[in-house]
């Protein structure tokens, strides 16, 4: 029996990733690191590298590749953290933001590595894929989020038969006293500050909404195999107790600690085995108090969207998830509101509401018939040709797939617009599309660009995409406060 574990540590220099490499540091003896990532902070990822000789390195994004100075190799692109993902190893630990994270943890379980997920988003995305692949593989999903982790302890292995439903506690965010009337003058740089948990911007607004906590929800529905009415969750402020497992005896068997990812981290690492941690322990005499109270739904509807979910088409979780990603994007960038938030992730289908609701009033023409009166007050296109001598006149919503007028015709009564493009387009590049975005905000005309890596011409059109570029042009319309006159 080998004395070292290997780890594969994937989105390095996040906040999971600094709390595994802290776990990491101070257990050398009984880890090796073999394989680390990044998005794109090279010089942290240059550090880890140099710290722990990780011999396997890859960066997802290429853009600041030359800046690297690490001693081993670096390995660019998403298919080079797909390899590394199914290098053969003990654990693969996958802290990556939202769904770029995907892919990758279904490569490390497809090849039979087991998996230490802290990424939520994946489950809630791809659950019961990910569930059936692990019992094929014969591997574990362990989870590192304190909540799952938390109820994986107080299970222990027993038979879900004997349980009567279990509780996920929440510390209840930022806003847990604030007035559901000072919503609106919610802030990013507000919403980002957690009363208990030190977390990077995406999942600090998730807290923020609570709608991380609908994720949780479906998380331990896929993980545990629990319905929807088996799963409650507690406000409670101090976020001592982490979760409770409550059996059809009466007895309730919670999970306590200080709030810190270490323990559920080395939990995951390590089970069922315990590591001596260098971690501030808990007493409960210095405990004054501990509350619990029903969460208000008025203030946080996203937190019921959990529950609605897992009861409705088996699409409604992925749609959930895509559209909180790009409305809390939206939002960190003072695009939309903090309430925007909810509007936009609320609706039960959302890919069929504006489908229904906008897309069949949006008519799509072919070049030269742009002159027709129905032509409209947002300009949607997947690529800029300099090749059309037109004018788009403001009704309704047009989308083109092909022509675009000349940059001679801009002026102030152009209508706005959004630019859908993959860096592979053939017909463009990055480049023209911000020369001409430029040019219409010259005009005070309203212009987004959206790009997407590694794609090429009217790749909207299938997969994923299909969900995204929906949800960012209610986005879009909702910025522009058409989106109730269409």
């Amino acid at each position: 029996m080998k004395s070292k574990k290997d780890i594969i540590l994937l989105g390095s220099t996040g906040s999971i990733g600094k709390s595994s490499l802290r776990l990491l540091r101070e257990n050398r003896d009984k880890f090796n690191l073999i394989g680390v990532s990044a998005h794109n902070n090279v010089r942290l990822l240059s550090e880890i590298v140099n710290e722990f000789d990780v011999p396997n390195v890859v960066l997802s994004d290429a853009t600041n590749a030359k800046k690297y100075f690490g001693k081993n190799e670096l390995h660019v692109g998403p298919l080079c953290l797909m390899d590394l993902a199914k290098i053969k190893c003990d654990i693969v630990i996958t802290g990556i933001l939202g769904m770029s994270g995907l892919h990758s943890a279904y490569a490390a379980i497809n090849s039979g590595n087991n998996l230490a997920i802290a990424n939520k988003e994946t489950l809630v995305a791809a659950g019961k894929i990910f569930i059936n692949k692990s019992k094929e593989k014969n591997v574990k999903i362990l989870p590192v989020d304190s909540e799952h982790s938390a109820i994986f302890q107080c299970l222990n292995n027993k038979n879900i038969s004997n349980l009567d439903y279990i509780t996920l506690t929440a510390s209840g965010g930022p806003f847990l006293n604030t007035p559901l009337k000072e919503f609106k003058n919610i802030k990013p740089q507000d919403a980002i500050r957690h009363p208990v948990w030190k977390m990077g911007k995406k999942i600090s607004v998730d807290s923020a909404t609570m709608i991380n906590k609908a994720l949780e929800i479906i998380e331990a529905s896929v993980l545990f195999n629990l319905s929807s009415n088996k799963i409650d969750v507690l406000v409670h402020p101090e976020h001592i107790i982490h979760g409770l497992v409550h059996y059809k005896d009466g007895s309730v068997i919670a999970n306590l600690g200080l709030p810190d990812m270490i323990t559920p981290m080395s939990v995951a690492l390590t089970w069922p085995e315990r590591l001596n941690l260098n971690l501030k322990k808990m007493s409960l005499v210095n405990i004054n108090k501990l509350t619990f109270f029903k969460p208000d739904l008025k203030k946080f509807p996203g937190l019921k969207l959990g529950w609605d979910a897992l009861q409705s088409p088996y699409c409604s979780p992925v749609v959930l998830n895509a559209s909180n990603e790009i409305a809390v994007d939206c939002f960190l960038k003072n695009k939309i509101e903090f309430t925007d938030i909810f509007n936009i992730v609320e609706e039960p289908n959302f890919q069929a509401s504006i489908a229904s609701d906008h897309v069949a009033k949006i008519p799509a023409y072919d070049r030269g018939d742009f002159n027709n009166d129905s032509v409209g007050d947002v300009f949607l296109v997947s690529q800029i040709n300099d090749a059309s001598n037109t004018h788009v006149s403001t009704k309704f919503i047009q989308v083109l797939g092909g022509a675009f007028p000349t940059f001679s015709e801009i002026d102030e009564n152009y209508p706005p617009t959004l630019i859908f493009l993959g860096t592979k387009d053939f017909s463009t590049s990055q480049s023209e599309a911000e020369e001409f975005c430029a040019l219409l905000k010259k005009q005070r005309v309203p212009c987004d660009i959206v790009m997407y890596e590694d794609q090429e011409h009217s790749f909207f059109n299938r997969d994923r995409y299909l969900y995204d570029t929906a949800v960012r042009i209610e986005v879009f319309l909702r910025k522009l406060g058409i989106i109730d006159t269409i």
